[in-house]
């Protein structure tokens, strides 16, 4: 064979392998994700975050999702108002101080996912990307208010991404309570 034919069928190999390999290519966090209490992002795929109690009508419209476009890994995302799901990886989304029946619930993934989830009942914790989880609209739900989902960057790339401080979690705040007394407002006008 000659040297130039060789070096050509290097590099043909060395161009297909990558685009062979089998690893999956999972959303990015936490910027493919996010936390949503007006109802689930049609474009994404989305978990329901709820208690099954009936004066918890407000959780009705919360859900977590995750950007899904065709060139991404399905998380396999799941929540459970009953415990941790065999065969998944699991992170508890439990608020100690609600005595609503929330100690048991999880959002669990596909084992193989990248991240390293930790949920937060006491704010964002250090060095970590955090997705803050609110409902503004159910007084009985206060302590929901510090609530978050956080991990590690993924993949670790150059992207930026908010650390968590006061005034990120205070203007966070501010901007859903005044979305939350304008679709209130907006309600009562019409009923």
């Amino acid at each position: 064979m000659e040297p130039f034919v060789f070096i050509k069928w290097i590099i043909v190999l060395f161009l297909i392998l990558p685009c062979l390999s089998s690893e999956p290519t999972y959303p990015s966090w936490p910027w493919d994700f996010r936390w949503e209490n007006l109802g689930d992002l049609r474009n994404d795929t989305c978990v329901r975050v709820y208690e099954n109690l009936p004066w918890f009508h407000k959780w009705d419209n919360n859900y977590f999702c995750v950007n899904k476009s065709e060139n991404l890994t399905d998380p396999g995302m799941l929540y459970s108002r009953a415990g941790t799901i065999d065969g998944m990886t699991c992170v508890t989304t439990k608020e100690p101080a609600s005595p609503w029946g929330w100690q048991n619930n999880y959002l669990c993934f596909n084992n193989d996912v990248p991240y390293d989830f930790t949920w937060s009942h006491m704010g964002c914790i250090k060095d970590k990307a955090c997705i803050h989880w609110l409902e503004l609209g159910s007084p009985l739900e206060e302590s929901w208010r510090d609530n978050y989902l956080c991990a590690t960057p993924w993949p670790n790339t150059n992207k930026t991404y908010e650390i968590c401080s006061n005034a990120v979690i205070l203007k966070a705040s501010i901007f859903s309570l005044s979305i939350a007394i304008t679709i209130s407002v907006l309600l009562d006008t019409f009923n």
